[in-house]
């Protein structure tokens, strides 16, 4: 063992003297035969006296891979102090690199070009929040700083960072009301959609789009308040809060938890809902109705606010649901009461017309305030109020109150100005070329005190008469009625007797004028024997009902029109 290592010291002795090998082409031996004489190696860190001295922008071409804090040699310490040279144990050797191996210098300056050289930054993952500087675990000795929990509002993108269901886009954002449209739902009776599609464009409305039974458009809140005081065809104004496919009642109930719900309305405010559908495939609506009931109440319990209560005859927030066969939607009722409703009705008659259907009628007559109008038949001054608020363009809306003033950021200034501008438009009252009858006192006495109630008591004219003793108030006009229908037999006989003496009455009084009479019976056309020229398809509810337009003229033929 002894000689082996003596052998080992004799053999580092030897290397030491030996020049250090470097990576890099092969040496050409005839060239340095050419040149002369090899000269002398040089101990490491002394300089050639036949090199030309080195400018201060040279960089050298190899670092030193040994210790940072050990001196080179021939600077502070000579080559005979070296380990190697003390019969200590021999360090790496040292080796340059290759010229295509370097790093690109300005990346990695050589050590003090830019002064003391910096410690690498630890690349070693940290906990998510855990501050780069902040000590690893364990490290009870470290003075550094200590783990620090990044807090929630120190996050960059709180929606990113953001527990819970998807953030709800359509939810009301605070100062941006104006700039946000949003998509909405108008329904109204079927067979009004192409009306009520031209009074929201004449609001300004976006992405106006008829469907079966209503209306789709978009717009920013104000659209909407005016959407609500100033249609007349509609019957709601929803506001779609959420859409998408579905399975189950439980996709329901997760699409209903992605509403920001407390961000529409508060936790005081009750609520109702209620689902339709087209083709589902779910069989029980009510169930549906309960699971996004239920995602209402967990949305408000997990912002800690309680939970709302339910009101099923009179709520605050009505809430609706539609389902077709794959998609799933949810929309707020922005309206509260349906619009049709426009608070001046205390008093029906037997059969009352829907004041939204009626304005419809009107608008499909042709009627825009200018023709002189009758209705014969008026029952309780439906048809008469509404032609003397579009007479005087009278916001329909004007005497009664929305659920979108319940709304968390409900504007009252900016409803205040809308409301402003209605009063401002609508003309003085005035009499008007408006005519009502009917051979019912009592109706007569209800419609006295419904047009009383919207203040157009001086506006139009009523009387109590036979039907068949009225007489034209001009020489040409629009004669717009909904003559009784019935439903039982007795009934039915009564009117198949009546539908001819109309007709009769028409041609021998109204020459000139244009009737458009609105009826449930659909034998009308052929019992009245005048040529219809246009039938208008309407519901009145769920009534299948038609609109005959019958111009009436001095020589209208009497035949069998077919229906």
């Amino acid at each position: 063992m002894a000689t082996f290592r003596a052998r080992q010291r004799a053999s580092q002795r030897r290397d030491v003297n030996q020049p250090r090998r470097q990576f890099g082409p092969e040496r050409d031996d005839s060239a340095d035969e050419r040149a002369g004489p090899a000269a002398p190696a040089s101990p490491r860190g002394a300089q050639d006296p036949r090199a030309p001295a080195p400018k201060a922008s040279d960089k050298p071409l190899a670092r030193q891979t040994g210790p940072r804090n050990t001196p080179p040699a021939g600077k502070d310490r000579s080559p005979a102090d070296t380990p190697a040279a003390k019969g200590g144990p021999m360090k790496a050797p040292f080796i340059s690199r290759r010229e295509d191996d370097r790093r690109d210098d300005r990346a990695a300056p050589h050590p003090g070009a830019h002064g003391k050289r910096q410690p690498s930054r630890d690349r070693t993952d940290k906990p998510f929040g855990q501050k780069r500087d902040a000590a690893p675990s364990g490290n009870a000795g470290a003075t550094k700083t200590p783990f620090i929990t990044r807090r929630n509002d120190d996050n960059r993108d709180s929606r990113g960072s953001r527990s819970g269901p998807p953030r709800d886009d359509s939810a009301p954002r605070r100062g941006k009301r104006a700039a946000i449209s949003l998509s909405y739902f108008a329904p109204c009776p079927r067979g009004l959609e192409t009306v009520l599609a031209d009074e929201l464009r004449a609001l300004g409305a976006e992405g106006i789009e008829p469907a079966d039974g209503g209306v789709a458009f978009s717009g920013d809140r104000a659209l909407m308040m005016r959407a609500n005081l100033w249609c007349r065809s509609a019957s709601r104004i929803l506001v779609k809060l959420a859409s998408g496919p579905y399975q189950s009642e439980r996709a329901v109930n997760a699409l209903a938890m992605q509403v920001d719900w407390p961000a529409w309305f508060s936790v005081e405010r009750t609520i109702k809902v209620k689902t339709d559908a087209a083709g589902a495939r779910i069989k029980s609506l009510d169930y549906v109705s309960l699971t996004v009931k239920d995602a209402i109440c967990d949305r408000f319990r997990q912002a800690m606010l309680g939970r709302p209560s339910v009101d099923t005859r009179t709520p605050d927030m009505r809430v609706q649901v539609f389902l077709t066969r794959d998609t799933a939607s949810i929309y707020l009722d922005t309206s509260g009461e349906a619009l049709f409703k426009r608070g001046w009705r205390d008093e029906t008659g037997d059969a009352p017309l829907r004041e939204n259907l009626a304005a419809g009628i009107l608008r499909l007559a042709g009627y825009d305030g200018s023709q002189p109008l009758l209705d014969p038949m008026c029952g309780s001054g439906t048809f008469l109020v509404e032609a003397a608020d579009i007479a005087l363009n009278r916001a329909p809306g004007r005497q009664r109150r929305f659920a979108f003033e319940k709304f968390q950021d409900f504007d009252d200034a900016a409803w205040q100005a809308i409301r402003d501008d209605a009063a401002r438009s609508a003309k003085s009252i005035a009499p008007l070329n408006i005519h009502g009858s009917d051979n019912s006192p009592a109706m007569i006495a209800i419609a006295t005190r419904t047009l009383e109630r919207a203040g157009l008591a001086d506006a139009v004219s009523l009387r109590c008469a036979d039907l068949f003793d009225v007489t034209p108030p001009a020489p040409e006009g629009l004669l717009v009625t909904n003559p009784p229908y019935g439903v039982r037999l007795d009934e039915q006989e009564t009117l198949a007797a009546l539908y001819p003496k109309l007709g009769d009455w028409l041609k021998r009084n109204f020459a000139g004028w244009t009737a458009h009479v609105f009826t449930g019976d659909l034998r009308l056309a052929k019992l009245i024997r005048l040529t219809t020229k246009r039938r208008v398809p309407l519901f009145n509810g769920s009534l299948d009902c038609r609109l005959f337009e019958i111009p009436v003229t001095a020589g209208s033929a009497r035949k069998e029109s077919r229906d």
